[in-house]
């Protein structure tokens, strides 16, 4: 397995466990307005609040509050729901996409860094017993 193939499972792995913390940089810390960006880069860009509740464990309030902070920042719009009037679609704006490409691009080098430190091998080792983690808290905790 290359480095690059590492870092990409890495990536995976990280992001299933919600691992992205152990970054010190808040870039890296998706809980917030980054969570959001990522959200709706993998919904198409574009996503109704409630759709982004279901992926996530953001109060309606919580979710108002940084889909209003994106907006404000123009990263996002906030237009209402053609299918359904009373609500809105939360859609990304091109500069929102590319500052989510822009972390996405980071959080790979970043990783890039740590399987250089690690070495391949000991990286390999490393993304082998994440899966492992992975693997057994996936399942319901009765059937452990």
């Amino acid at each position: 397995m290359n480095k690059e193939s590492i870092v990409k499972n890495l990536l995976q792995v990280f992001e299933t466990l919600g691992r992205q913390s152990i970054f010190k940089e808040n870039r890296f810390n998706l809980q917030g307005e980054n969570f959001i960006l990522a959200l709706l880069s993998q919904c198409g860009g574009k996503a109704t609040p409630g759709e982004l509740m279901s992926c996530s464990n953001f109060t309606a309030a919580r979710l108002t509050a940084i889909s209003k902070q994106l907006e404000t920042k123009g990263l996002v719009t906030r237009n209402k729901n053609t299918d359904d009037k009373r609500s809105i679609v939360i859609e990304l704006t091109d500069s929102g996409f590319e500052q989510f490409l822009q972390l996405k691009k980071e959080l790979f080098n970043d990783v890039m860094n740590l399987v250089e430190k690690l070495g391949e091998e000991d990286a390999a080792v490393f993304l082998r017993l994440m899966n492992r983690f992975e693997e057994i808290y996936a399942q319901p905790v009765w059937a452990l």
